[in-house]
């Protein structure tokens, strides 16, 4: 659990790099304070956003 997506990295590439790695590693990331679940297509798209915005 993260407070927030963009909590995870500097830059778009650092969030989607710990994120597959994280689910590659069989653990699951959820974000508490928008509620982003990246095991689904809506919450891929939606922390692509959420990266791009915080970067």
């Amino acid at each position: 659990m993260v407070w927030r997506i963009d909590r995870l990295g500097r830059s778009l590439i650092d969030v989607l790099n710990t994120v597959k790695s994280l689910q590659q590693a069989g653990i699951s990331v959820h974000s508490v304070s928008n509620e982003i679940d990246p095991s689904t297509k809506t919450g891929r798209m939606m922390l692509g956003m959420l990266a791009t915005l915080a970067e």
